[in-house]
């Protein structure tokens, strides 16, 4: 199989972590944390050094990231694609290809988490991994990208792409519609 970096990709926190060949290599768990009273740009340039340093470190076949959608906070959703930006040139710069996305409650029903909610995939990877200490309010954006990075291994094994996805939620839509 292949190297995964899962990463939650946010301005405050990004989780990030490997599953290489399906195990999830626990030592990788962390997060890149901006400084809270650095400019916009810093924290960006900071985040960028950051995601250089893992994608060197680490050099992952894969890269996988939540899709981005318009919650009902305008600017957060700007900050947010600000920050997806510069992981899509980082991760295009690196590696030579794009991170893989897909939306955050599609991640969780791929792996088998009970529910969508950002709560039951931190459920599903804490049991799932036994890792004592961990927080929701602290650590879900690491849970978060363990979702990914499983959630990606799960489509490689079904033969699964981006599109595939995107080609189901239009079917169920249909048949919503339908009914």
């Amino acid at each position: 199989m292949a190297k995964i970096l899962g990463l939650d990709v946010s301005s405050k926190s990004t989780g990030h972590c490997i599953i290489n060949n399906g195990r999830l290599i626990k030592s990788t768990l962390g997060s890149i944390v901006p400084d809270k009273k650095s400019s916009l740009g810093g924290k960006l340039q900071y985040f960028e050094r950051e995601l250089i340093k893992l994608l060197q470190k680490h050099n992952p076949d894969h890269v996988i990231i939540e899709d981005i959608f318009r919650g009902p906070n305008i600017i957060t959703f700007k900050t947010l694609a600000m920050f997806r930006g510069v992981c899509f040139k980082t991760v295009y710069d690196e590696l030579g290809k794009d991170p893989f996305c897909v939306m955050p409650t599609e991640a969780r029903k791929l792996v088998g988490a009970k529910g969508v909610k950002k709560e039951d995939g931190f459920d599903f990877v804490i049991k799932k991994y036994a890792l004592p200490g961990y927080e929701f309010d602290t650590h879900n954006d690491i849970t978060d990208s363990v979702v990914l990075a499983l959630a990606y291994h799960t489509m490689q094994k079904l033969g699964l792409s981006e599109k595939d996805l995107k080609s189901k939620k239009r079917k169920r839509k249909r048949k919503k519609r339908k009914k």
